[in-house]
C-alpha cells in the first residue's frame, strides 16, 4: 500500500530545484498531473526491466538524478555567465544624473566629441564628468581649481614622512650603510623637489569648466571640465568629499556602439537559456517523479515480501486521504478490511513506547515536495 502525502523525500531538493520555472501548477508527468500519473500508474518495463534486479534498477534510478542534476546545473551556470556579462556591461538605469552612468548621458545626448580633451590624442590630460545642482555651481567654480593645492599643501609634512619612509624601504637591501644613506637622500631630493613643482599645480585646466546644457528632472546639471590624467583620480576623491559627484571620462562612441551591440546578444542569449532552463526542468521533473514513483513501489514490494513472504501473494494500490486528519480513519478502515477476526487486537497503534505498531498491511508514504497531489 502506497500512501501519497506531502513532505519531503529522497530527490526533494532536485524536484523543488526544478518545478520553480512553473510556478504551483505548471509540473506534469507525460503530459498529465502528477496525481493523474498515479492515479494510473503503470510500471514502466522498458525503462525498469522485471527481470532485473533491485540493485540493477536502483544504480538506474540514481544514475537518472545525478544526470538530471548535470544536465540542470550546466544551463544554470551557463545562464549565471551571461548574467556576469551582462553585470558589468549593463550600468544602473535612472533619470537622475546623481546615479545614473554619467558617460551613457553623453552618448545618449550626442554631444560633440570636441567638448573631451582625449580626442585630440592629449597624454597628460584627461575629462573629467561634474554633477553639479543649481546651487552648487558657485561653489564649485570657486574650489575647483584650489582643492587639490589646498590639499597637497595641508599634507606636506604628512608626505614628507610617508615619501622618506617608502625611499629607506625600497633601499633596505643595500648593505654598506653609507651607500645606503646618500641614495635614500638623493632620491628623496628629487622625489621632494617634483613634488612641490606639483603643489603649485591646480590639478584641473584653468576655465575648462563648463556646462554641458543637460538637466535632469532634479536639476541636476552636467558639467565637464578637463584635469590632469596623474593627479586625477586624487582630484576627484577631494571633490567629492566637498559634495560633488565627478567621473572620469573617455569619448570613444565606437566602443560604446560595440558594448551596446553586445549587451543586445547578452539578452537574447539569456532569453535563449532561460527557455533551455525551463524545457530541461519540465523534462527532469518528469524523470525524477517516475522515478521516485518507481522507487517507492520498489520498496514497498520489498516491503511486502519481507511481510508476507514469497512467492508475492498480494496486491498494491495507492491510497490518498482527502485531508491529512484522516490518515489514522484510513489506517483503521484498512486494518478492519484485511485483518484476520481473530488478530484484530494485535493490530493497530501501541501506547506503549516499547511497543512497536503492527498493521495487517504495509505501507509506504509517497512523497512531493513541489505541491498538493489534488
Amino acid at each position: 500500500m502506497v500512501k501519497v502525502q506531502i513532505s519531503q523525500g529522497p530527490h526533494a531538493g532536485t524536484l523543488q530545484k526544478i518545478a520553480k520555472p512553473f510556478g504551483d501548477s505548471g509540473q506534469t508527468v507525460l503530459a498529465v498531473k502528477p496525481s493523474e500519473y498515479l492515479k494510473y500508474f503503470q510500471w514502466d518495463g522498458t525503462k525498469y526491466p522485471m527481470e532485473k534486479s533491485l540493485k540493477v534498477l536502483g544504480a538506474k534510478i540514481a544514475s537518472i538524478h545525478k544526470t538530471c542534476e548535470e544536465k540542470l546545473k550546466k544551463l544554470v551556470d551557463e545562464q549565471n555567465d551571461i548574467k556576469n556579462k551582462l553585470q558589468i556591461l549593463v550600468k544602473k538605469e535612472s533619470k537622475s544624473y546623481l546615479v545614473k552612468d554619467l558617460g551613457e548621458i553623453i552618448y545618449e545626448a550626442r554631444i560633440p566629441k570636441q567638448h573631451f580633451v582625449n580626442t585630440f590624442g592629449s597624454a597628460q590630460m584627461t575629462t573629467v564628468l561634474v554633477v553639479l545642482n543649481s546651487k552648487q555651481v558657485k561653489k564649485f567654480e570657486d574650489c575647483y581649481l584650489s582643492v587639490l593645492t589646498e590639499y597637497k599643501q595641508a599634507d606636506f609634512e604628512n608626505w614628507q614622512k610617508r615619501t622618506r619612509s617608502n625611499v629607506e624601504f625600497q633601499n633596505q637591501n643595500i648593505e654598506d650603510e653609507e651607500i645606503r644613506k646618500e641614495t635614500v637622500e638623493s632620491e628623496y631630493k628629487a622625489l621632494l623637489a617634483r613634488h612641490k613643482q606639483t603643489m603649485q599645480f591646480p590639478g584641473a585646466v584653468p576655465e575648462s569648466a563648463k556646462s554641458l546644457n543637460l538637466k535632469d528632472d532634479d536639476g541636476n546639471e552636467l558639467w565637464r571640465m578637463t584635469a590632469m590624467k596623474d593627479e586625477v583620480a586624487l582630484y576627484c576623491r577631494l571633490l567629492g568629499k566637498q559634495g560633488f559627484r565627478t567621473q572620469e571620462f573617455s569619448y570613444n562612441v565606437e566602443e560604446y556602439t560595440n558594448n551596446k551591440n553586445l549587451e543586445a546578444q547578452l539578452n537574447q542569449e539569456l532569453r535563449n537559456v532561460k527557455e533551455k532552463i525551463s524545457d530541461r526542468s519540465g523534462q527532469n521533473f518528469m524523470d525524477l517523479f517516475t522515478a521516485l514513483s518507481h522507487l517507492k513501489i520498489m520498496r514497498t514490494f520489498i516491503d511486502g515480501v519481507l511481510r508476507f513472504g514469497i512467492p508475492p501473494t498480494f496486491v498494491m494500490g495507492i491510497i490518498k486521504p482527502t485531508i491529512q486528519r484522516n490518515d489514522e480513519k484510513v489506517k483503521a478502515n484498512l486494518t478492519k478490511a484485511f485483518a484476520e477476526e481473530h488478530l484484530m487486537e494485535m493490530y493497530g497503534q501501541k501506547e506503549e513506547a516499547q511497543d512497536e505498531d503492527f498493521f495487517p498491511y504495509c505501507m509506504s508514504t509517497l512523497t512531493c515536495p513541489v505541491g498538493k497531489l489534488n
